[in-house]
């Protein structure tokens, strides 16, 4: 696994580790790269996880959910309860 000192939307581009759970998720939430959602595989952008790290950094990420996500009503009160 490369270094995440990287910690870029590159990485997630170029590597080709876009749908890899356990690196997405410590792009994300570990090195507060929450830019990097709008680039990680379909999948991903749908688990609430990621997700939710992604939008708690800045509200501007929930663009980049999938639209199941953004139509889920747990989901979107659960962001604004911890909002």
């Amino acid at each position: 696994m490369p270094s995440l000192d990287l910690g870029s939307y590159c990485v997630l581009l170029l590597l080709d580790f876009r749908d890899d759970f356990e690196f997405v998720t410590q792009v994300i939430m570990t090195n507060q790269q929450w830019l990097s959602f709008q680039f990680v595989s379909d999948r991903l952008r749908e688990d609430p996880t990621i997700a939710l790290s992604a939008i708690l950094q800045d509200s501007f990420a929930i663009q980049w959910c999938r639209p199941a996500l953004k139509n889920n009503v747990k989901f979107l009160v659960g962001i604004a309860l911890l909002d």
